[in-house]
């Protein structure tokens, strides 16, 4: 695993921050210049946001069968009691 697949929120974050460092030291009178740094840096963020990650890196979160409730289950904690007893609004018809 190389660099770039480990720290990839790093270089999305540095990448910018590096070409406006860059930036600031080219003369105002080189518009052309400023021009291409700013599309070549955002190129190569485009470029690293669409690299995929290495599977090994990706984790995914899944919630086990047991911890998800099913409809109907304890429904009486998810009711308020209230619920029954309230009264309709005035404006429903």
């Amino acid at each position: 695993m190389n660099y770039f697949e480990r720290h990839v929120l790093e270089t999305l974050i540095y990448l910018p921050m590096l070409a406006a460092l860059v930036l600031v030291f080219v003369p105002r009178p080189r518009k052309d210049v400023i021009r291409w740094i700013s599309i070549g840096s955002g190129l190569a963020l485009l470029v690293r946001r669409s690299m995929p990650s290495s599977p090994s890196t990706t984790t995914v979160a899944r919630a086990s069968s047991s911890s998800v409730p099913t409809p109907g289950w304890n429904s009486s904690a998810l009711s308020s009691p209230l619920a029954s007893t309230a009264s309709p609004p005035p404006w429903s018809c």
